[in-house]
């Protein structure tokens, strides 16, 4: 009986730490996109300031 007790106890830890880190990995990858498009706005923002500058002044050489 106490043999079924503490396997059932590790079972449970095991599940809790295996839903700990697929919701740690979810939250890194997660994390990664929300960076990569915050960055594919900024790099546009840029670009787009860059691009109208380039237009209001003659490029002198």
């Amino acid at each position: 009986m106490l043999g079924f007790i503490l396997n059932n106890v590790k079972l449970g830890l095991f599940v809790l730490f295996e839903k700990q880190n697929s919701v740690w990995i979810c939250s890194l990858i997660l994390k990664k996109i929300i960076f990569y498009i915050r960055m594919k706005r900024y790099i546009k923002g840029c670009l787009c300031i860059y691009a109208d500058a380039l237009h209001r002044q003659p490029l002198v050489i």
